[in-house]
């Protein structure tokens, strides 16, 4: 067993937030049921040509629903700048940013 020595110089700057704390939402386009998700509960798929995307079957009906990735840096920073309340919502976000 190794000694693990504390710095006790350490001081956080800015909290960070972690892969499990970033929050998916997504509504089904079969029944249209909103449910909200983690990424551990869904499959994360890394594409080059698409990009980052997570899978999930809806919780009603079991449709393999899609919602784009984002990066844990990149939630921390939306949730700070108050862009969202609590979560993401993805499909509201492709919708805006594909106008």
């Amino acid at each position: 067993m190794r000694n693990v020595r504390l710095r006790s110089d350490m001081k956080i700057i800015k909290k960070g937030v972690t892969p499990e704390a970033v929050v998916y939402r997504a509504d089904c386009p079969r029944c249209a049921t909103i449910f909200e998700f983690s990424q551990s509960e869904g499959k994360f798929t890394d594409d080059q040509r698409d990009g980052a995307y997570v899978t999930i079957d809806c919780p009603v009906c079991s449709h393999t629903c899609t919602v784009s990735y984002i990066s844990p840096q990149t939630y921390a920073k939306q949730l700070q700048a108050k862009m969202i309340p609590q979560h993401i919502e993805w499909n509201e976000q492709i919708r805006t940013a594909s106008k």
